[in-house]
């Protein structure tokens, strides 16, 4: 029997992933969660309410567990009993824990992204070691890239880039922990997804960068604003992005200990898509200028607050390789039936 245990349950992808794993027959989910005003118990049942029907959620609260922690304290907060207890039970673990803010000083963000980073993979090192854990996997982003400007392969990390944000920064540094606990023999499978947006549904959250753009250029205070020549938006669904991240980690025959790209082939060109927003959603673009005739100079302390975090994603054009995603999928045999149920239950 699977028993799961996952960082960042409670967040936009963490709680993508456990409704997927709890279509695993007899599985357990054990989520780390924080408690702060409101108890982790209490916590548990608004999730539950939440996320699940009403015919779901009476069996949801019984296989889902709220394990009170922290990733940015050491052991991840949990009591010496807690981790004890956990480690004769826990099969696969997923890191998901993450702070995605774009202007966050590094020392700050690096508590979360990295020393969280280290906190989880040193108990699952102990959980691995001398206990039941098989499957480890960490939930990075391909935009490790930074500024690099070549095609990205899954194998490569460190091309000698610069970040355009503190993100991206912490992010990179998480996946050097990685490579540390690895060359230490523990297998790890890293998980690059691009920028998620929901595919069946309204509302992305606040996970979806390219919506947040749309919506601040939608706000009129930008006369111009800078679009770099085949600058584009990789989007790819969280369906998909769940989908991929759950079947490659859970087959029974599967180790991997590889880095997987989980990205669009055809990324969407940046000014098709505010084209399509700004007719969509009924406002005028702004007047939209290349990047070197673009004077950030001329921007107000507000107006550079709004875009500072926007504007290497408008001038870019990256591009990834996911070699290693493709032949998994094609070797396993991995079908789209959750892909295609998602797909009808929202379209019913």
């Amino acid at each position: 029997m699977k028993q799961f245990f996952i960082t960042g349950g409670t967040g936009f992808l963490g709680k993508e992933i456990i409704r997927r794993l709890i279509e695993e027959r007899g599985s357990e989910i054990y989520a780390l969660v924080r408690e702060g005003k409101v108890s982790v118990s209490s916590r548990k049942g608004s999730f539950i309410e939440a996320y699940f029907p009403a015919d779901k959620r009476k069996e949801a609260a019984e296989r889902i567990h709220f394990i009170k922690g922290d990733v940015a304290s050491e052991n991840m907060g949990m009591s010496g009993a807690a981790r004890r207890r956990l480690k004769k039970k826990i099969t696969h673990s997923y890191h998901s824990a993450g702070m995605l803010l774009f202007n966050k000083r590094l020392s700050d963000i690096r508590k979360v992204n990295v020393d969280g980073t280290k906190n989880f993979l040193s108990v699952m090192k102990d959980w691995a070691e001398f206990g039941k854990l098989a499957n480890i996997n960490h939930i990075s982003t391909a935009y490790v890239i930074g500024t690099y400007s070549k095609k990205f392969r899954e194998d490569q990390l460190d091309v000698s880039q610069e970040f355009n944000n503190t993100y991206e920064k912490s992010k990179f540094e998480a996946e050097k922990v990685v490579e540390r606990y690895r060359k230490n023999g523990m297998k790890v499978n890293v998980f690059r997804p691009s920028l998620i947006t929901r595919l069946f549904v309204g509302g992305a959250e606040d996970y979806d960068l390219s919506l947040k753009m749309a919506k601040m250029i939608r706000s009129g205070i930008f006369k111009t604003f800078p679009l770099g020549e085949g600058a584009t938006v990789n989007m790819v669904p969280v369906e998909v992005t769940v989908e991929t991240i759950c079947s490659l980690s859970i087959l029974p025959d599967i180790t991997l200990n590889k880095n997987f790209h989980i990205v669009n082939p055809r990324p969407l060109e940046l000014i098709t898509l505010l084209t399509v927003l700004a007719s969509t959603w009924g406002f005028d673009l702004p007047k939209l200028l290349p990047a070197d005739r673009f004077k950030a100079s001329g921007l107000t302390p507000l107006q550079r607050k709004l875009t500072d975090p926007f504007l290497p994603y408008m001038t870019q054009a990256h591009s990834f390789d996911m070699k290693n995603t493709i032949e998994a999928i094609k070797k396993y045999k991995i079908r789209d039936a959750y892909f295609l149920k998602t797909r009808r239950e929202h379209a019913s």
